[in-house]
């Protein structure tokens, strides 16, 4: 597992584009990208506004640009992974229309009758998206599906100027390291899944919470003069 120490440089320093391929991306979580890459462009495929079906995706999205990582195997890989460059930092600071922008852009990747046979699809469980301003606020995205409900639920996690990144950093990106097999498509998107487990960071919160706790009543009994109420 990635150190969090590591992790936590690797976003302090990650200020553009090539700071973003090349010293998270590849240094840090280890993703078979091209190290000559300067720009997002280097190293995927552009998707438009038609081929999403989503015409005016221009009026929410910086030049209405949304970026696939070219696969780096020769058949269809595990996930699809895609970036989105937003026009202004709204939708990170205040969540103004994030996710029903998201979900337009998701049907457009996932199957569906009236998709062009050409086009690649994926499920929505193995869809990564990174969201980001200026290469400064970062959101990572992922919809999950399940059989109970009727829309895929969404789980989100990020960073930017001011903001702790704390949780990213221990919880969320290490899980988000190239696996060392990533032709067990089953075992990469249990992993990279496990990013968004909003359950297991509750269940890590409050175990942390509750050994601090024990902590306090074990010193506040050796203190003299003070005594506990637990």
């Amino acid at each position: 597992m990635i150190s969090p120490l590591k992790i936590e440089s690797a976003i302090k320093s990650t200020h553009d584009q090539s700071s973003f391929i090349n010293g998270l991306l590849i240094d840090t979580l280890n993703w078979p990208l091209s190290e000559a890459a300067e720009r997002i462009e280097d190293i995927s495929y552009e998707w438009t506004g038609e081929e999403l079906n989503f015409l005016d995706l221009d009026k929410h999205i910086l030049e209405g640009q949304i970026w696939q990582l070219q696969p780096v195997q020769s058949t269809q890989q595990a996930w699809g992974i895609f970036i989105l460059e937003f026009a202004n930092p709204d939708v990170f600071i205040k969540g103004r229309g994030f996710t029903g922008l998201l979900r337009k852009v998701l049907r457009g990747l996932v199957p569906n009758r009236r998709k062009s046979s050409s086009i690649p699809s994926w499920r929505s469980d193995n869809i990564l998206f990174i969201c980001t301003h200026k290469w400064e606020h970062y959101r990572f995205a992922h919809f999950r599906s399940d059989s109970n409900e009727k829309l895929a639920r969404l789980s989100t996690f990020g960073w930017g100027p001011g903001t702790s990144n704390r949780t990213a950093c221990e919880f969320n990106l290490p899980e988000l390291e190239w696996p060392d097999d990533d032709t067990d498509k089953d075992a990469w998107i249990k992993k990279w899944s496990k990013a968004f487990d909003k359950e297991e960071l509750t269940k890590q919160f409050y175990k942390t919470f509750a050994d601090l706790y024990y902590q306090v009543i074990e010193e506040v009994g050796k203190t003299p003069g003070l005594t506990s109420r637990a």
